[in-house]
């Protein structure tokens, strides 16, 4: 069975809002859906110092396996096109998904995804997302969780790019590139981001620039983790003088 609802909905302050989604489902095997909410105007929330433009989707799946719904694209500069992607869902889960741009005067610019879901594993949390904040813009993916039961605990996958700019900057010194923070405390595997994080382990990344008085350039990796096997530490770079 497949109902397709349309229509509009006023939330608050952030104005007239176009609702519109399908619901699937059947008596015995439980229903799964997503129901999109968008900003009928090119901005709302303007009136409190936040412009956003994109949309919100509600997805739900109260069948026992795992189900594929559709979400808009969102492109780099954060406008939500009219392309569609498949996306997995859990099985017995909710999630909310925010596609779009956000604005906070001229202070701060985040474009892309993030999403929140609920199962009955736990609780996690995944983005992407562009952010232009202080003349800098890096990118931000990845994810977290919260996850109850037997095997409890909290995973992180997030990595930070710098597109432009320097992430870290003073008098004469400048550090840039790729930061990777992974860790997962619960005693099994953890998915996050398309990313499998071993039980029980943490691991840090950095791979990037540092230039000290544009005189001194160093260019490499660092990696260091911790697992329950024991602690590896490793560098490889160049020194450009």
């Amino acid at each position: 069975t497949r109902v397709d609802v349309a229509g509009y909905t006023e939330v608050g302050f952030l104005g007239a809002m176009a609702v519109s989604g399908t619901f699937f489902g059947s008596p015995t095997q439980g229903v799964f859906a997503a129901l999109q909410m968008g900003a009928s105007s090119a901005e709302s929330m303007s009136a409190v110092g936040v412009t956003f433009r994109g949309r919100f989707q509600l997805e739900l799946n109260l069948t026992s396996s795992a189900q594929t719904i559709q979400r808009f694209e969102v492109d780099a500069d954060g406008n939500v096109t009219a392309n569609q992607i498949g996306v997995s869902i859990a099985a017995y889960s909710a999630r909310v998904a925010v596609s779009g741009r956000v604005e906070v005067g001229d202070l701060m610019a985040l474009r892309g995804y993030a999403s929140l879901a609920v199962s009955a594993s736990g609780i996690t949390v995944e983005l992407d997302a562009n952010v232009s904040l202080l003349g800098s813009s890096f990118r931000v993916q990845g994810g977290a969780g919260l996850y109850a039961g037997t095997n409890g605990g909290i995973a992180m996958n997030l990595t930070m790019t710098l597109n432009s700019g320097s992430l870290i900057s003073g008098i004469g010194f400048e550090l840039s590139g790729t930061y990777q923070l992974r860790v997962n405390s619960t005693s099994v595997e953890r998915t996050l981001a398309g990313v499998v994080l071993p039980a029980l382990s943490v691991g840090i990344r950095v791979a990037g620039q540092m230039s000290i008085l544009s005189v001194l350039d160093i260019t490499g990796t660092v990696d260091i983790a911790f697992k329950t096997s024991g602690f590896e530490f490793s560098i490889a770079g160049t020194v450009a003088v």
